[in-house]
């Protein structure tokens, strides 16, 4: 049995004729439209349901990296019981998409009631995986941040996060960083993105207290 390709992509009838086909291209314009975390805040939500409607809106936007590249929201993250969303959007990004990346870094517990093996119900709290991810992320993909906006509400913040943003950046074009932090274990000693970030046009280090 053959598969749809994104030639084959077409519009379902609940939104336009069942008949009316759009070009891949066409699509992919659209969905970044309404994929775009400064025009919506709800820019993941969104490429999640449209690749839910069809398989061959799933194969168009399966294919275009770039889009789920924008869409590293640490405020969606930061309500996952789990870590498997997180990384699988990054995996759609692929290898060599720029990375959009927002939201807030917070210490949260996630809570949820859970039957023990006794059969008794208790509530359990399960502390957020967010903190471990983006160090995680930048460690491996810092050359890729085009766009860099954090607000952060941690107790402490230790160097293996600073030290992704004492390395080249050479894609960074937004760098805002924010919030409140008690301590910061690191020297500040080493210059920004070690003096290299020649794309960079909005700098906004505001106060960390």
């Amino acid at each position: 049995m053959s598969h749809p390709s994104a030639a084959d992509a077409v519009v379902p009838h609940h939104t336009a004729n069942k008949h009316a086909q759009l070009n891949p291209d066409v699509l992919a314009l659209i969905f970044g439209f309404n994929a775009d975390p400064v025009l919506d805040s709800n820019a993941l939500h969104n490429l999640q349901m449209y690749a839910q409607v069809c398989r061959a809106w799933r194969y168009v936007l399966l294919d275009a990296q770039h889009l789920w590249g924008q869409v590293i929201d640490l405020d969606i993250f930061n309500w996952q019981k789990s870590q498997d969303w997180s990384d699988e959007v990054v995996r759609r990004a692929g290898l060599t998409s720029s990375l959009w990346i927002r939201g807030t870094l917070m210490e949260r517990n996630s809570v949820a009631w859970v039957r023990g093996a006794d059969g008794v119900t208790r509530m359990e709290k399960t502390p957020s995986f967010v903190p471990n991810f983006l160090p995680s992320l930048l460690d491996t993909h810092w050359s890729r941040a085009e766009k860099f906006s954090v607000n952060f509400e941690l107790q402490s913040m230790d160097a293996q996060l600073w030290r992704d943003f004492y390395l080249p950046a050479p894609r960074l074009r937004m760098f805002s960083l924010a919030g409140g932090v008690h301590e910061i274990s690191t020297d500040f000693s080493s210059p920004l993105f070690a003096s290299t970030a020649p794309c960079l046009t909005s700098f906004h280090p505001r106060k960390l207290s």
